[in-house]
């Protein structure tokens, strides 16, 4: 396809999307119904490995000189006009020096922390596999920061509860969740359900890195959290894109890939993508009813990240819905030519 056809299939999503949002704004289906953007990014690792703290080209010391604003700068157009952010934290804000024995434990100074809301992040997962990269005093260390900055926070059998125009969100995640988890899990959505949640999230930080195919594990544990009443599914840890999945009608996201990651400052792969799914309460009750693929990449520089993703356009976001699409199933194509499907008729 060449560049006046991308531009003319980017013209047709941009405007695809505007007419979802005329169309929730003018929904009536007896009482005008409420409705909320909950947006999705995958791995954020807003800090850098301990043996290249000070380094030029790396996640701290770039950061210290471009700004806690810049991480999240490209994509504010997404985030500042929804009604809630979650992203995976996959790393900690501390100055703790002792660190778990293994090759890879990322770490920024607590007042990195203020990149989150800076860049309308509400929320963040905290089940993962780098929590607790400098032990207990960094993860404690962590939380304290997240607090500091207002930012919600859940994991672990931790819970967070969000409420926005009359809708309450819980949030709930497990890291390397397997069938078992599924019991812990039930007892969370009954807990956020006593609470009153209406809309249940849970982020599951599961899969094989580098694999673009879910594999049954995950998808087990993703369909058993649906059958137990969970509303989105959001899954990370792979670093890599993996498919979509509608299920009994909820969408499942298994892997949102690397998004502002400080990780590594030149990943293999750089495709990535925010997916946000509209909420509705009417009178019939509160569901999710539309989601939407946005695809990005984890930089908009070239060869050296700057750790600042970006939506991606022309040939490149139309190869990142391919691949996604490659890896999805029960979900229609609509989605990936539109960029937009509604859950609900």
């Amino acid at each position: 396809m060449g560049r006046h056809g991308n531009e003319t299939r980017m013209k047709k999503i941009a405007i695809t999307l505007l007419l979802a949002l005329l169309l929730a704004a003018s929904t009536a289906t007896g009482e005008e119904a409420t409705q909320v953007v909950l947006s999705f990014a995958g791995d954020c690792t807003l800090g850098s490995m301990k043996e290249y703290q000070g380094y030029a080209s790396h996640f701290v010391t770039r950061i210290a000189e471009l700004g806690f604003a810049h991480p999240f700068s490209g994509v504010s157009s997404l985030f500042a006009t929804d009604d809630l952010t979650l992203v995976n934290l996959e790393g900690t804000f501390t100055n703790a020096k002792k660190s778990q024995d293994k090759a890879f434990v990322f770490k920024a100074p607590p007042a990195y922390a203020e990149i989150l809301p800076l860049g309308s992040v509400e929320a963040v997962n905290i089940a993962n596999n780098h929590i607790n990269d400098f032990l207990k005093a960094g993860k404690e260390d962590t939380i304290a920061a997240l607090e500091a900055h207002g930012i919600l926070y859940s994991g672990e059998g931790l819970l967070a509860v969000y409420e926005v125009k009359g809708i309450k969100i819980g949030m709930t995640g497990y890291s390397y969740p397997h069938t078992n988890t599924l019991k812990k899990l039930e007892a969370d959505i009954a807990t956020l359900r006593a609470e009153g949640c209406d809309i249940i999230i849970f982020s599951m930080h599961a899969g094989t890195e580098e694999q673009y195919k879910a594999n049954r594990e995950q998808r087990n544990v993703a369909q058993g959290a649906i059958d137990l009443g969970v509303d989105v599914v959001v899954g990370h840890h792979p670093h890599v894109l993996q498919g979509i999945e509608v299920y009994e009608n909820k969408p499942i996201f298994y892997s949102l890939g690397n998004f502002a990651f400080g990780g590594n400052i030149n990943p293999k792969d750089w495709d990535t993508m925010v997916m946000q799914v509209v909420i509705e309460k009417d009178e019939n009750g509160v569901r999710p009813v539309e989601m939407r693929i946005i695809p990005c990449l984890i930089s908009g520089a070239e060869k050296a990240s700057d750790f600042c993703p970006v939506i991606a356009e022309g040939d490149h976001a139309d190869a990142i819905l391919r691949k996604v699409q490659r890896y999805s199933t029960n979900v229609d194509e609509s989605l990936f030519k539109t960029g937009v499907l509604r859950l609900t008729k």
